[in-house]
This record gives structure tokens, C-alpha cells and sequence, in this order.
């Protein structure tokens, strides 16, 4: 038999279970949130305000469309579909911009293997050797080569028309990474053994197509693509810095039509406001849906946990993530460069408390979790590639100059002003055994060939 103390003990731990039963009920009943205004603004889906013909969107959509198809047509078809899709059964689920009755070009991520990567090593000698291998790999795709030279031609760039959701389609992004890399490999190519005007009035033209993309673009992940495709342009114009002695004016000119980045290719305010209605879309969604359809959901958060649901407030949630990650971070993103250090703490340091926990425990998990995923890493990304531009200028200073390795600290000083760290404004650093300037960034994660570049002194005479 149970002592006394035994029964006791049992007793309180009934009474405390039946009131967390009860608490956790008055909790659940307790009402959400309504929507914040500003909320609700960024909510709202924005109209297109270029038409489909000015738009390189459509053109991108159908860059891989069949040979005898215009891109153009293809990708403003393609799109249309997904519209009406979208209308009839109110998801994204299972639509590609893909569906269409032609036969698709491609190019393997086999063919980037084979090529000499610039933004690791330096490849202008490479390019000259394997010239004839690259030409025929380019003859192989030259209708893919010809259209990729077309998107030079884009005056106007517009990609988040269609409703943000996780399912949303976007275009194929890592073919068109493949097919930069091989053009970057076309104008080393012409560089070395053809007319050197021709290939940096090339590398220019990609240069500006690229940058376009990296200031219009509504969608995180072209953003990104693009800042890994002018950095590869950067490298290869860095190594052509290298390749001649004395430089001829049209390189000296590319470095004067190579600006810092605009507030338009900084901001991140397009892209956090996409991310958050992807996000927003599918919290206020689960609502409305079935418990196995929610049970679904949850399982793309690898939380397959419906007692989830019950601590969940949406409209609390979607509140607190708009204050607490993407507009802190898109208001960052506009600060001046060299204030981002000293303001980036402060949105890893804002905690939720108790209450956030209690009132909408899983909303609050969830928050904190995206808050991990975003943070300021973004930022961080988008001020190395700032850097690296800094030193693509100070390397072009350096070769016109005739600077010495032992010049090189007081040089370096002296230009920090404009081509310093972008995070400090203190000057570049110089690796004399790696024989590299680079900077150090607070971003430990991005690939370093966003802030370092090699120098190669014995190149200079």
C-alpha cells in the first residue's frame, strides 16, 4: 500500500497536471493576433510594372527552350500556365515552368567540370592551351552560347510575378551558372589567341547583364546566383591585369566602368519582403487545411508534430517574424557599409521571453529558427562581393603604378580610404607568401574568393 506521503505526493502531481492541462487549453482558446498594417503591406503581392515584352524574365524562363522556340514566347506562355494553374487549384504544388510540348535544350554540369575554374586558380594560360577543346564544346551548345549573349540585351528585369510560396517555380538557375562559366571561358579564350578588345568588351557586357540581375531580381536565390557570376567575371578581369605589361587602355577602362555596388544591388528589402510571403503563405495556409494535409506540411519542417498546431498562432507568428528577421534585416541592408558591424548584433541579441513561449510556443520556435537560417549572412555576402570589387580596383592601381611588394603597405594605406575593408575602412591586407590581398570579412562561411585575390608580383615588371 501507498504511505501517506506517498498519496500526497501523487495528489500534487495530479493537481499540477490538471492545471497545466488547464493552461494549456486557456492558452489555445486565448485569441490571435490581428494583423499588423505594415504587415499587411508587405503582404501584398505588387503588379508587374514592366510589360511581358520589356520583361528578361519571360526570356530567362525560356532560355532552354527547343531550338527552333523563342525563349521569349516559351517563357511568357510558361508563365501564363502557372498563373492559370494556380487559379484553378489554388497551390503551386507539382507546377514547373518546364511543362511545354518541345523538346528542351541543356548543358551538363559536366561541361563546368571540364572547365578551368577562375575564381580558384588562374586559368588565362589554360585557356589558350585548351582553346580548341572549349570551341567545340561552345559549337556544341552554340544555340544555348548565342542565347545566354542575348541576355545582354535585357534593358528591364522583373521575377517575383508569380504568388510567393514554397512551390513556387523559378527558372533554371545552375544551367545558366554552366553557361556563364563557359563564356567566361569563351572570352579568356578570345583574350588570349584572338582580339583582346573584342574579349574585354565581352567580359563588360557580362559584367553589366550580371549586375542587372543582382539589383532587380525580387528573389533570394538569383541574388545570390548572381553575385557568384559577376564574381566570377571579377576573377577573370583580375587575371587579365596579370597578362599584360605595360595594361592597354581598353583594361584600364574596364576598371573605371566598375563602380561600387548601388543601394539597388545591396538591398536585400525586395528579396527578405519575397521570402517573407513564401513563408507567411504557408503559415497562414495550415489554417485552412485538413489535419492530414497539415500533417503534410509540417513535414517539409521536418516536424511531423500536429500537438504543434495547438501552440501555434499564426497571425502572432507572422507579426513577430516581419519585426524580428526580414524587415530588421532589410533596413540593415540600406545602412552604410561600414555600420553594419556595429549594428548587426543587435538582431541576434533580441530574445523572446517567457510569454512569446507560453502564448504562441511553436510560432516563437519557428521564428527563432528562421532568424538561424537568415540573420545577417545575407548582408555579409553582399558587402564581400563590395570587397572584392575594392580589390579588383586596388589590383588595377597596383599594375598602372608599377608598385612594388615592399611599396605595398604604404600603397595599401594610403587607398583605404576608398578601397579599404568595406566592414571597417581600415586598409586591405597583404599575404606575401600566398602572394594575395585580401580582407578579412565576419563572414567565415562565404568561399574566400569573395575576399581574397591573387596579385602575382612576379607578373609586374
Amino acid at each position: 500500500m501507498a504511505s501517506s506521503f506517498e498519496r500526497k505526493n501523487m495528489k500534487k502531481f495530479l493537481y499540477l497536471l490538471i492545471i497545466l492541462v488547464l493552461s494549456t487549453v486557456v492558452l489555445y482558446l486565448l485569441p490571435d493576433k490581428t494583423l499588423q498594417p505594415e504587415v499587411e503591406n508587405w503582404l501584398q503581392v505588387e503588379k508587374p510594372t514592366l510589360p511581358p515584352e520589356q520583361n528578361g524574365f519571360f526570356t530567362m524562363v525560356g532560355l532552354f527552350a527547343a531550338t527552333d522556340d523563342d525563349p521569349h514566347t516559351v517563357g511568357v506562355e510558361q508563365v501564363a500556365a502557372v498563373e492559370k494553374a494556380f487559379a484553378q487549384q489554388g497551390s503551386m504544388k507539382d507546377l514547373t515552368l518546364g511543362n511545354y510540348s518541345g523538346q528542351k535544350l541543356a548543358i551538363s554540369d559536366e561541361v563546368k567540370d571540364s572547365l578551368c575554374d577562375v575564381t580558384k586558380t588562374a586559368c588565362l594560360e589554360n585557356f589558350a592551351t585548351q582553346a580548341e577543346a572549349i570551341r567545340q564544346i561552345i559549337a556544341d551548345h552554340q544555340v544555348l552560347m548565342d542565347r545566354y549573349q542575348n541576355l545582354y540585351a535585357i534593358k528591364g528585369y522583373q521575377d517575383n510575378i508569380l504568388p510567393a510560396t514554397f512551390d513556387t517555380p523559378i527558372p533554371a538557375l545552375s544551367p545558366l551558372m554552366t553557361l556563364n562559366q563557359l563564356r567566361v571561358a569563351e572570352i579568356g579564350v578570345e583574350y588570349m589567341t584572338g582580339d583582346k578588345s573584342k574579349a574585354i568588351q565581352s567580359i563588360q557586357q557580362d559584367i553589366d547583364f550580371v549586375r542587372l540581375l543582382l539589383a532587380n531580381t525580387g528573389m533570394l536565390i538569383t541574388k545570390m546566383i548572381a553575385r557568384k557570376m559577376l564574381a566570377t567575371d571579377l576573377h577573370l578581369y583580375a587575371q587579365m591585369l596579370d597578362a599584360e605589361t605595360p595594361l592597354s587602355p581598353e583594361v584600364m577602362a574596364l576598371a573605371d566602368n566598375l563602380p561600387a555596388l548601388s543601394m539597388t544591388e545591396r538591398s536585400l528589402e525586395t528579396v527578405m519582403r519575397y521570402e517573407f510571403q513564401m513563408i507567411s503563405h504557408f503559415v497562414l495556409s495550415l489554417s485552412n487545411k485538413s489535419w492530414l494535409e497539415k500533417w503534410e506540411e509540417l513535414s517539409r519542417l521536418e516536424d511531423d508534430n500536429l500537438l504543434s498546431l495547438w501552440t501555434l498562432k499564426p497571425n502572432a507568428t507572422i507579426n513577430h517574424a516581419y519585426l524580428l528577421i526580414f524587415k530588421s534585416i532589410a533596413d540593415l541592408s540600406h545602412l552604410p557599409i561600414t555600420e553594419f558591424l556595429s549594428h548587426k548584433d543587435k538582431l541576434s541579441e533580441e530574445k523572446p521571453g517567457i510569454w512569446d513561449y507560453l502564448y504562441n510556443g511553436t510560432g516563437t520556435i519557428w521564428n527563432e529558427a528562421a532568424k538561424s537560417a537568415y540573420d545577417s549572412i545575407y548582408i555579409s555576402k553582399i558587402i564581400d562581393l563590395e570587397g572584392l570589387i575594392r580589390l579588383v580596383q586596388l589590383k588595377k592601381l597596383i599594375r598602372s603604378q608599377g608598385i612594388t611588394e615592399s611599396q605595398l603597405p604604404e600603397f595599401l594605406a594610403a587607398n583605404a580610404e576608398n578601397y579599404g575593408n568595406p566592414y571597417t575602412g581600415k586598409p586591405m591586407l597583404w599575404n606575401a607568401e600566398r602572394q594575395v590581398l585580401y580582407f578579412e570579412s565576419p563572414d567565415k562561411t562565404n568561399k574566400s574568393y569573395y575576399r581574397e585575390l591573387a596579385l602575382a608580383f612576379n607578373k609586374i615588371a
